[in-house]
């Protein structure tokens, strides 16, 4: 009670006071941790004004180009991960004579690679749905 009648006195709320206390106490290590990653932010912000300043054509690109480039580009590389990765784990089925398992292992890499080509379409068609 001491505390809400001096709040009061000096013209606070308890609801300013909690406010207040909240925000020193965020505040303290959102400080700290700004101080000491100084270098990496601005290094952040010195690239993302540059890239800007470039080419401001950044900020308003579409996102779905964008991300259609880097699936393509995954899916290359997962592609080859998949080639190489298969091969190997069905030739070990192979050799360890077991036919059943090296065809498991066979579709399970091509369902895979199907789901990584098929993804997007499917979202893509689900998008349509409710446009």
């Amino acid at each position: 009670m001491v505390i809400k009648a001096k709040l009061l006195k000096a013209g606070h709320s308890i609801i300013n006071h909690l406010a207040n206390t909240f925000t020193s106490h965020l505040a303290k290590p959102l400080a700290s941790h700004l101080e000491s990653n100084k270098k990496l932010y601005l290094g952040l912000g010195f690239s993302l004004a540059t890239s800007l300043l470039i080419d401001p054509s950044i900020a308003w690109a579409d996102i779905d180009s964008s991300g259609r480039k880097l699936h393509i580009k995954l899916v290359s590389v997962g592609k080859w991960v998949i080639i190489v990765k298969g091969t190997i784990d069905a030739i070990q089925s192979v050799l360890n004579g077991d036919m059943q398992g090296a065809k498991k292992t066979f579709i399970s890499y091509l369902l895979c690679f199907a789901i990584m080509l098929g993804l997007p379409w499917c979202l893509d068609e689900i998008e349509g749905v409710f446009k």
